[in-house]
């Protein structure tokens, strides 16, 4: 994407009319946002199914883990230099980051009831329109016009909304879900057992 800042448009961002605030490699890093973006939608594909089949909390408990392992190993591997930097005097920035985490929490302990009961799709849908509310957020405060590139964007994001909306989708209650979930893991159990056990002479 481009830079921040107020001004004329220009670029995947925003300008802020200086000229110099640009990203060295635009494009890369537009296609890198979109990589990261198709991935986190089919990562919340993947929970849909899990939390589906199988409780929450350990759902919740395994990403707490795994996350923590994942997070670790980022900062030393990669950002060990940017750690160091970080002034840690004042509390200020223990603050911000205890609030982040905070946050994080709940959203992670959030989101896979709201993807139960609402489904990934539009779970991924919502996440995109909060787009719409940074760019309106963007103009109205600190004076940042996106550029066309934006704006195409944000049509895009509110026809998939009317195709969601428009399109009639079966329904199903969460107790019909999980007897789905639960019937097809009793059948899986039964074909592994019958395949497991030998046949009789």
């Amino acid at each position: 994407g481009g830079g921040g800042g107020g001004g004329g448009g220009g670029g995947s961002g925003c300008d802020d009319g200086g000229g110099d605030a640009r990203a060295p490699y635009p494009v890369l890093g537009d296609v890198c946002a979109v990589a990261a973006a198709t991935l986190y939608a089919l990562s919340n594909v993947a929970v849909e199914y899990v939390v589906q089949r199988y409780p929450r909390g350990d759902y919740v408990a395994m990403l707490g883990v795994w996350g923590l392992a994942f997070a670790a190993l980022q900062a030393v591997l990669l950002e060990r230099d940017a750690v160091r930097a970080v002034r840690w005097s004042g509390g200020v920035v223990l603050a911000w980051f205890a609030a982040f985490t905070a946050l994080q929490a709940l959203f992670s302990a959030l989101a896979p009831t709201a993807i139960t009961l609402g489904g990934s799709a539009l779970f991924n849908l919502s996440l995109i329109t909060t787009q719409l509310y940074a760019m309106v957020i963007g103009v109205l405060l600190f004076a940042q016009w996106p550029s066309w590139l934006a704006a195409v964007g944000a049509a895009f994001i509110v026809l998939g909304m009317l195709a969601y909306n428009c399109t009639p989708l079966p329904t199903f209650s969460l107790a019909e879900r999980r007897r789905a979930a639960a019937s097809a893991t009793d059948a899986s159990t039964t074909s592994t057992a019958r395949s497991s056990t030998p046949p009789s002479r």
